[in-house]
C-alpha cells in the first residue's frame, strides 16, 4: 500500500465508486488503485450518505501551529509572562523553522484567556522585608477601632523631574494581576523624582 495522502483527487474517487457499482470489494477496490481499504470504505460511505464525492468547503486558511506548538507557547509564557509575541515569533522560526507573525501568537495566548496588559508598579522588597511586613500586618489586623482612633496616618506621592514611569506590558490571565511573576519592581531614585 501505499503511504497515506491528504486529499484523493476527485478523479480516483469516482474510480472507487465505478468499481464498487461493479461488484469489487473494499479490499480489491484498494489493492487494484493502491489505495488504503479504510480510505476507500470512507470514499463510499460518503457517497451513500451525501449522495457526493466531493469534499464539504473549508473556511479559511490551514492553521500554521499545531496544538503542540500551542500548548509551548503558553507554557513559555506562564513561566516568563514578560516575553514579547515578537520574541516568541522568532523563537518559532529558529527551532520549527515555522514563519509565524507576531499576531498569530497574540490571537493564540488570547484564545486562552492570556492578554497583553500593562504590569502593575510597587517598590521593590526583598524577601526578608516582605516577611517583616506580612508579620507587621498579622499583629494588627485584629485591632478594635478605638485602636485605630489614636492612630495618625500620612500619604505621599510622587512627582517625576524627568520622563513619566513607562508602561510594560505582561501576558496573564484576569485577577493576576498580583501574583509575584506579573508584577513589575520599581526602584528608589530612578530617574530623578521629588517625594511630597
Amino acid at each position: 500500500m501505499s503511504p497515506k495522502i491528504s486529499e484523493l483527487s476527485i478523479s480516483r474517487r469516482e474510480k472507487i465508486i465505478l468499481l464498487r457499482h461493479e461488484g469489487e470489494s473494499y479490499r480489491k477496490i484498494g489493492e487494484k488503485l493502491n489505495i488504503n481499504f479504510s480510505t476507500v470504505r470512507y470514499v463510499i460511505k460518503k457517497q451513500e450518505e451525501t449522495g457526493s464525492i466531493k469534499n464539504k468547503r473549508r473556511s479559511g486558511r490551514p492553521k500554521i501551529l499545531s496544538n503542540r506548538d500551542r500548548r509551548q507557547i503558553i507554557k513559555q509564557v506562564s513561566k516568563e509572562p514578560f516575553t514579547s509575541a515578537q520574541s516568541i515569533t522568532n523563537q518559532i522560526a529558529a527551532i520549527s523553522g515555522k514563519v509565524v507573525c507576531a499576531q498569530t501568537v497574540r490571537n493564540g495566548l488570547h484564545n486562552v484567556g492570556l492578554c497583553g496588559r500593562t504590569a502593575r508598579k510597587r517598590p521593590f522588597i526583598n524577601e526578608r522585608n516582605r516577611l517583616k511586613r506580612l508579620e507587621f500586618a498579622k499583629a494588627y489586623v485584629d485591632k478594635p477601632l478605638e485602636f485605630w482612633k489614636h492612630v495618625i496616618f500620612s500619604d505621599e506621592s510622587k512627582f517625576n523631574l524627568s520622563e513619566a514611569d513607562g508602561k510594560k506590558f505582561v501576558w496573564r490571565r484576569s485577577n493576576t494581576e498580583w501574583q509575584q511573576k506579573n508584577l513589575q519592581t520599581t526602584v528608589k531614585h530612578g530617574g530623578g523624582h521629588v517625594m511630597v
